[in-house]
């Protein structure tokens, strides 16, 4: 999220973007059929937590905007997303493609991503290594546990159950104290799945895409789903839009620590092809948000896969589109190049149609 003149470096906007979901699975205790349509069960989508509005990739206030969401790699922050509702966060498939999808890790009600004060450190298992263990006499079990029973099963027992587990689905955490001190700890998903649409590089259409988490999000006032356009009728040309992320501040800059916004007016298809871009670069599924003229406000590096949203006559805020490419950051001719929500309505609402949206 940048402000001011862009460096003279050529890049794209982290190559592409796909827009991406994540699912959150049902508790056991749900009870639910996970193939029932669960739309409408939640109130207030697209609710902001207001707070006078901050414009040219200033610093948000604490949950201002409640859906965004922060992916990491390896522990390692690289892509931003939206919460849609409670199993599902949209995001970009360049964040996704060739990549491990248990790998990545979602975090919801965030503000601050570099503040470390008394936040748990937290690893994922890539591999177990079992000697040869077996159930008919409990030899090799690297653990000498007594057979006493623990919480209605042995304790012996419940270390080895770990073979039959999904190692990858396994979080280890340290350095923690209190486990039930939820005070300022943001929630975390884990991606067990990865569905893509025929996205390519080569034109960079068509980039949407699911991730599948592995359990629900409660929406709270700091975590809140952003609301789906209504029809694929409206263009938005004019519409004053809001990107939110931690991307960098500039080319070849570091990422934000702290969540900014930028206040961007969406461009017809035309004025966008009548840009520095190629003609035959923009497609229908795509719009095109910023200034043209003067650049300098712009997403950037790191705010791929963010929310591009608008608020709407009844003060809730829509999703227009998802951060996908650009050429630099804040250059003149180069405005930002976003997935166009609108055309993908169906898709998104019939691949999330497990998930339980907000009424709106």
């Amino acid at each position: 999220m940048i402000q001011g003149q862009a460096d003279t470096t050529h890049m794209l906007r982290d190559m592409a973007a796909i827009v991406v979901f994540l699912h959150f699975v049902n508790n056991v205790e749900d009870g639910e059929n996970d193939d029932d349509h669960q739309f409408f069960v939640f109130k207030g989508c697209g609710e902001r937590n207001e707070a006078s509005r901050i414009l040219g990739g200033e610093e948000t206030n604490v949950n201002e905007f409640p859906w965004v969401a922060r992916l990491t790699y390896f522990n390692k922050f690289y892509c931003g997303g939206m919460v849609i509702n409670d199993r599902y966060v949209l995001t970009a498939a360049h964040c996704v493609k060739g990549l491990m999808w248990f790998m990545i890790k979602v975090t919801l009600g965030e503000h601050n991503r570099c503040n470390e004060t008394h936040r748990p450190e937290t690893r994922y298992v890539i591999e177990v290594i079992a000697h040869n263990f077996t159930y008919v006499t409990f030899k090799d079990d690297i653990n000498e546990c007594e057979r006493v029973p623990v919480g209605g099963t042995t304790h012996l027992l419940q270390q080895v159950l770990l073979r039959r587990l999904m190692w990858f689905m396994i979080k280890v955490t340290l350095g923690e104290h209190n486990r039930c001190n939820e005070t300022h700890r943001p929630e975390t998903r884990y991606v067990i799945e990865v569905i893509a649409h025929n996205f390519t590089y080569v034109t960079f259409k068509d980039d949407i895409a699911l991730l599948r988490l592995s359990d629900r999000v409660t929406i709270t006032d700091t975590i809140k789903p952003v609301c789906l356009p209504h029809n694929d009728e409206n263009t938005y040309v004019g519409v004053k839009a809001i990107a939110v992320g931690w991307g960098s501040v500039g080319e070849q800059k570091n990422h934000s620590c702290y969540l900014l916004d930028v206040e961007l007016p969406v461009l017809s298809n035309e004025e966008c092809r009548n840009t520095k871009y190629e003609t035959s670069m923009i497609a229908d599924s795509m719009l095109c948000a910023g200034f043209p003229d003067k650049g300098q406000k712009d997403t950037c590096q790191g705010d791929s896969g963010g929310p591009l949203s608008a608020e709407r006559g009844d003060k809730r805020y829509e999703l227009l589109g998802v951060v996908s490419w650009g050429i630099g950051c804040g250059r003149a001719g180069y405005p930002g190049v976003y997935t166009r929500v609108t055309k993908y309505l169906y898709w998104i609402k019939h691949n999330a149609r497990q998930g339980c949206f907000c009424a709106d």
